[in-house]
């Protein structure tokens, strides 16, 4: 009788501390669990213009490229492309020029938060490639981001960059705006494509946007 009441009471020892180690993992894992709700993203949506290169480059309206000729061009390639109808190749043949790029401007950037930067990149026998993120006042550079450099031949590879949008005390919101930029230094050809920028809450997780987009 008294060994049952032993056995008992140990499995009753065993079973308790099993609930409390079980409730002490989730509860850790809880709290450790970062996720970004719709309402931390600005608008849930990307605030980059025709950013898979569905139409014709509009300077204007999403982006811009500078290229020196005859040395370096640009163009859309639909065979050699990520998952939409074409990507946007930019192309060297010399590595004695100035950097081309393709570039957009953000504008109403709001202060005080985090942007985040995606896109896949190809590169084909190429010096240097990456992608930039710019935080400016009107024509002054506050601060810059980019991502790790893409050397040589690479298959499509996802980049990110990301930068915090502070304000110096003698500027003013309204003034800040973003340049994003896909840069080809020296010679090779670069493929871009689905390029995406988020605007996130402070606290945020870069990497959790992928949950949601």
């Amino acid at each position: 009788m008294r060994k049952n009441f032993y056995i008992n009471s140990v499995i009753i020892i065993a079973v308790v501390l099993t609930v409390v180690l079980l409730y002490a993992v989730f509860q850790k894992k809880s709290k450790e669990e970062v996720i970004v709700i719709p309402d931390d993203v600005d608008k849930v949506n990307n605030l980059l213009r025709n950013y898979s290169f569905e139409k014709q480059l509009d300077s204007k309206n999403d982006w811009s490229v500078r290229v020196e000729l005859p040395f370096s061009n640009y163009g859309f390639d639909n065979i050699v492309k990520y998952d939409s109808a074409a990507s946007l190749i930019l192309v060297s043949e010399s590595e004695n020029q100035p950097p081309i790029f393709l570039s957009q401007k953000v504008t109403e950037i709001k202060a005080d938060r985090k942007l985040s930067l995606f896109g896949f990149v190809r590169t084909e026998d190429c010096d240097s490639v990456r992608l930039e993120i710019e935080l400016r006042n009107r024509d002054s550079l506050i601060i810059k981001g980019f991502t790790d450099c893409a050397k040589g031949t690479t298959d499509w590879t996802e980049y990110n960059a990301w930068i915090k949008t502070f304000l110096p005390d003698n500027l003013i919101e309204n003034d800040l705006y973003v340049l994003v930029k896909c840069v080809l230094y020296g010679k090779g050809r670069a493929w871009f494509d689905k390029l995406r920028l988020y605007s996130l809450a402070e606290k945020a997780s870069i990497y959790d946007l992928k949950n949601y987009f």
